[in-house]
């Protein structure tokens, strides 16, 4: 029933975003093109959220998702492989069970994905413990954002 109130309550919301990305790509020409993200969080009902609020203010239409670092390895085997498919963002939570997301960044370090190094990785998290934003940057993290995450954040995060 929560979920439901906020789904329904937060479509408000999107169309409003929506609309300020269609407003403000035409105001200042930037290029908004839709990006090819890879949400890795073991909390489906908040990667649900950030799935649906990325999809409907038109950020992306291409989401997969993964509930650890384990599962994510396997999508990105398996249909990432090809220069053409890379995700442009990965969105990582650190704090998962079977493989968290450091783990995940070590594995993803030594992986051999056709343009890897323009895949923008962003650890979406609800920690804010310094060492782990020293640790995300070492291992190649582009942004460190913690839970909660609006709209205006997540643009932000995207370039957008």
């Amino acid at each position: 029933m929560f979920l439901r109130k906020y789904v329904n309550q937060n479509a408000e919301h999107q169309r409003f975003c929506r609309f300020n990305v269609l407003q403000k790509s035409l105001a200042d020409g930037h290029n908004y093109a839709m990006k090819k993200v890879l949400l890795i969080d073991d909390d489906e009902v908040a990667s649900f959220l950030l799935k649906r609020a990325l999809q409907n203010a038109h950020l992306t239409d291409e989401v997969h998702t993964a509930l650890n670092g384990r599962e994510a390895l396997g999508i990105l085997n398996k249909n990432f492989m090809d220069s053409d498919s890379t995700p442009n963002v990965i969105i990582l939570d650190l704090n998962m069970p079977v493989m968290n997301g450091f783990e995940f960044l070590e594995e993803f370090r030594r992986m051999e994905i056709p343009n890897k190094d323009a895949i923008k990785i962003v650890i979406l998290t609800s920690s804010i413990d310094q060492r782990d934003i020293f640790r995300a940057k070492e291992l190649g993290v582009d942004n460190f954002i913690s839970k909660p995450i609006s709209g205006d954040k997540l643009r932000n995060v995207l370039d957008f």
